[in-house]
């Protein structure tokens, strides 16, 4: 196979922050490279300088044998490059279509051909299996569908080289199923393929050639066929990991919430008892209802009827802000856009949860601030440990940190985590287990939502599996098994 794509000697820094140091990569044409490293590596830093986003400080980029200069997004569009990014890129008030075209627009004359555009789009989500209804607004679609646009807007500009930054985040099973069987299809159509993913069992399935990052450089670049699973782990996190899950004691207290005949939107009848130093599972595949469940309760949709009682007594969660009053927090699926002000500092997202806390007849106390940045900064092991750092620059793993940390410094007595290891490393993800078993530890209770059933079945008490908005089954830790979650989600 022929070289697509050369990268010789990159490096690039931040403000405080060496991101990548004399990089070399190289992708082949119809070739599936892998590209694999902790939260923070280098990984998307190393995509976006492929892509245009970001400018190289030093090095060399080679395509197609010729030296090229990627200044912006369209030098890499011009030659060939498409990149399907990690967070969600799409324009919430605009169609389908529209985003689907929205910097690859057909036009005569100056008129937009909207007929032409439409043929196209319909003809590739033919091809490849992907139907989206081309008239909704993007804002309506959910995470997945969104996901699946963002990859349709890739294909459509018929790319040399793809690159796919975690693109299997918030898809389904089939739906993931369904992207492993359109990269293989692109593979043989001669595309070479840049693919990031922390789920490593996805390499395993995908991959001819894997090279890891560690601190910003290359660890090893070899193909797939000579690493085993230990041995990339090892090079990512420069030891070996024997196990995600700590080991915890399961000793659930009194019942500290409960909910009867819960109703919104796809929610029919839900009821549910969660318990004090509990982690309670929700499973169910896309359409559930296991979001809807969590917004409720956390006050962002309101329910059309329902009892939510805590310690016994019934309480009307109508905002955020009374559920927050009443110690219950909630950790997004989308961190990104619902749980972090991304141009905003560590400082900042941690503080503005907490103002009550640091303030005084509406003065700041920055003593009270800066103690309580620091710890949580170093509680929670947020790197690069700097407070007045943007959250934008942070890696994945670090901005999960970010948002639960800000919660933890309230002391929540209920924290509602919806895909919380979703996109981050295998470290970052023993990190968030172990985080877990301590609030549980300290009696905290948990409502546990996702979309890995080893994950539910490693971490929780209780498992409760909705399908359609019902309660499908409740399974006690003795009854676990992954054939049960998913027989109970598809039943």
């Amino acid at each position: 196979m022929s070289e697509m794509l050369r990268l010789e000697e990159i490096s690039k820094s931040f403000p405080g922050v060496r991101a990548l140091k004399n990089v070399n990569f190289s992708l082949k044409r119809g070739e599936i490279h892998a590209l694999v490293g902790e939260n923070g590596a280098g990984k998307s830093t190393l995509v976006k300088i492929i892509s245009g986003v970001y400018k190289a400080d030093s090095g060399r980029i080679f395509f197609e044998n010729k030296k090229v200069k990627i200044d912006n997004a369209n030098d890499a569009v011009f030659l060939g490059i498409s990149t399907v990014h990690q967070s969600l890129v799409v324009f919430p008030d605009l169609t389908v279509l529209e985003n689907l075209f929205i910097d690859n627009y057909s036009s005569s004359k100056g008129l937009i051909k909207w007929k032409v555009m439409r043929e196209k789009a319909v003809h590739v989500m033919n091809e490849f299996g992907i139907h989206l209804s081309l008239d909704q607004e993007a804002r309506t679609l959910s995470a997945p569908a969104q996901k699946l646009l963002q990859i349709l807007r890739a294909l459509l500009k018929k790319a040399k080289v793809l690159i796919l930054d975690e693109p299997t985040a918030a898809l389904t099973v089939d739906e993931t199923e369904l992207l492993f069987k359109n990269v293989k299809k692109l593979k043989n159509r001669g595309i070479g393929v840049i693919y990031i993913s922390h789920l490593l069992e996805e390499i395993f399935q995908l991959a001819d050639k894997v090279t890891v990052l560690r601190n910003g450089e290359v660890v090893t670049s070899q193909p797939l066929s000579e690493l085993t699973l230990a041995d990339i782990v090892k090079n990512m996190i420069g030891k070996e990991l024997r196990s995600y899950y700590p080991k915890r004691e399961s000793k659930p207290g009194p019942v500290i919430l409960t909910v009867r005949n819960l109703r919104k939107g796809i929610l029919k009848n839900i009821s549910l008892k969660l318990r004090k130093g509990e982690i309670l599972g929700i499973a169910g595949i896309l359409g559930a209802g296991r979001t809807t469940l969590a917004k409720v309760l956390f006050g962002i949709l309101k329910p059309d009827k329902g009892t939510i009682l805590l310690n016994g007594k019934e309480i009307k969660i109508k905002t955020p802000l009374d559920a927050i009053d009443n110690g219950i927090v909630y950790v997004p699926e989308d961190k990104q856009r619902q749980g972090l002000i991304l141009r905003e500092s560590v400082r900042f997202n941690i503080s503005i949860a907490n103002l009550k806390t640091i303030t005084k007849h509406g003065i700041l106390d920055l003593s009270k601030e800066n103690f309580m940045v620091n710890k949580a900064i170093h509680d929670f092991e947020i790197d690069p440990p700097f407070p007045g750092f943007q959250v934008l620059h942070l890696s994945g793993g670090n901005q999960q940190k970010v948002v639960i940390a800000k919660w933890s410094v309230r002391n929540a007595s209920i924290i509602i985590m919806d895909e919380p290891t979703q996109g981050i490393d295998v470290g970052s993800k023993s990190q968030m287990y172990n985080l877990m078993s301590m609030f549980a530890k300290d009696g905290k209770a948990i409502i546990l939502i996702s979309s890995d059933f080893n994950e539910l079945i490693n971490m929780c008490d209780r498992i409760i599996v909705l399908r359609k908005g019902m309660v499908s089954g409740e399974l006690d830790k003795s009854e676990f098994s992954i054939d049960k979650v998913i027989y109970l989600s598809t039943k």
